[in-house]
């Protein structure tokens, strides 16, 4: 930790300015209390003050590289008693050589110099007690201050890993039902699985290349999210439609990392997969207020079984908007008689 007081030219000049102070009231103090002639009482008050000067700036030394912090008050108070006798008395000593040799005083002016040195005595110790104090103050807030420096950095990191465990049970999940669908399809129709293998790797290099990153712009979202549907459509053909409606002003806009891809595969899973008639998946996404507003919408029927599943998409979403946004409330979903929605809301001016 840097000198406090010698951190920058504004708190030195501050320093200056202050001890500028006390020195001219301790000059008018001799003048006045102890009728001592100005040019005694200048030199007597310009030395003392310049030694209780530089006296200050040591102290922080003598805190911050000691121990006092350690033994209990008692001590802590003997230790800094025993250390400002010695550097006050030494402080006393040298400024009575130094005047006396610059200075030629009567002895009628002797006395009272002796007595005027039982108040740099005093101030020697109420300086020391003040610094000490102010010292100790900067040093607790310091300490405060890389406390919670620390804790919003461990913060950060257990967030970073949450939204990067989040993220890491999205692939694999998808990853497992598309190594399925091509395993079937390679024996009832070979061509598609082929083709289901270029559109997978294309979306998984996509997958991979973001991996170090939480946001993207809905444009990549949007892309990537395609060709899961292409990749899906290889499977159902006809009977899956998807439809985009989307703002062109939103599209270089932020989102998560591979937010959208779940709720497809939610569609998909629970929409086209149980259906036997053709299902619509419309998204729609529009920019108000400077947030996006995006909606996902699939058909379902509600008289096939529901597919059950671990629900790992949803919660997911829900999971990492709230890491990332501190808001609980960005995810709405509405399921209807013959339809399934989950609406979305991504602050713009949140990193």
């Amino acid at each position: 930790m840097n000198h406090p007081i010698l951190k920058n030219i504004r708190t030195v000049l501050l320093y200056i300015i202050i001890w500028l102070i006390i020195s001219i009231t301790i000059f008018i103090i001799n003048i006045y209390n102890y009728h001592l002639p100005i040019y005694i009482s200048f030199t007597s008050s310009f030395i003392f003050n310049s030694l209780f000067f530089f006296l200050g700036i040591a102290i922080w030394y003598i805190i911050r590289y000691s121990n006092f912090h350690q033994p209990g008050l008692i001590k802590l108070i003997f230790h800094h008693f025993f250390s400002s006798s010695i550097l006050i008395f030494i402080c006393i000593i040298i400024g009575r050589l130094i005047i006396n040799l610059l200075i030629d005083i009567p002895s009628l002016n002797s006395a009272s110099l002796n007595n005027s040195m039982y108040l740099m005595v005093f101030c020697g110790f109420f300086y020391y007690l003040v610094l000490v104090l102010v010292y100790y103050l900067i040093i607790y807030y310091q300490d405060i201050k890389e406390k919670l420096e620390n804790e919003i950095r461990l913060r950060s990191i257990i967030k970073e890993t949450e939204l990067n465990l989040l993220k890491s049970q999205i692939n694999p999940h998808f990853l497992f039902n598309s190594l399925n669908s091509i395993c079937s399809l390679t024996i009832v129709n070979p061509s598609k699985a082929q083709d289901m293998i270029i559109k997978l790797s294309d979306f998984m290099r996509y997958s991979l290349s973001q991996a170090d990153y939480s946001m993207t712009t809905l444009k990549n979202e949007i892309e990537n999210s395609i060709r899961y549907l292409e990749i899906e459509k290889v499977r159902f053909g006809h009977k899956l439609i998807y439809q985009n409606t989307i703002d062109p002003t939103s599209l270089d806009k932020l989102i998560p990392v591979m937010l959208l891809q779940p709720l497809y595969e939610n569609a998909v899973k629970h929409g086209v997969y149980e259906s036997t008639q053709q299902v619509n998946i419309d998204t729609t996404v529009v920019l108000l207020h400077n947030d996006l507003h995006i909606s996902i919408k699939n058909d379902f029927d509600p008289d096939a079984s529901s597919k059950k599943g671990e629900g790992i998409g949803l919660r997911n979403i829900k999971d990492r908007l709230k890491l990332i946004y501190h808001n609980s409330q960005l995810m709405t979903v509405l399921k209807q008689d013959t339809s399934f929605e989950v609406k979305l809301i991504i602050p713009q001016n949140n990193g």
